[in-house]
């Protein structure tokens, strides 16, 4: 699941950010902790590597604080609330469904 049969034993200084990606969520999968906060998840990662953490957030069974600027990848997780900040206060997303770019650039202007 988290493809690390071959890799098993290199350092994870030497891992790439897709794979130390993969070895944090195989850590949280095991752990199982009630709140996971992830700041800008996808930046940086690959098609594969962002399935594979998309996957995994969405069989979590605890808390997700997720800030991300990526839209695709909040309506791909099963979120049942989202929140943007404009002007220092916080405003609920009513409708995660239909979350775009244009929407939530009018949000924030």
């Amino acid at each position: 699941k988290f493809l690390f049969t071959d890799r098993a034993d290199v350092p994870v200084k030497n891992l790439s950010g897709g794979e130390k990606l993969r070895f944090n969520l195989l850590i949280l999968s095991i752990q199982n902790p009630e709140l996971i906060i992830l700041d800008e998840p996808t930046n940086n990662l690959d098609i594969y590597s962002k399935k594979v953490m998309t996957e995994a957030l969405n069989k979590y069974k605890g808390s997700l604080f997720i800030i991300s600027h990526d839209i695709d990848f909040i309506k791909s997780i099963n979120l049942n609330k989202g929140f943007y900040l404009r002007k220092n206060k916080i405003n609920n997303i009513t409708d995660l469904e239909k979350l775009s770019l244009e929407k939530l650039t009018d949000w924030l202007l």
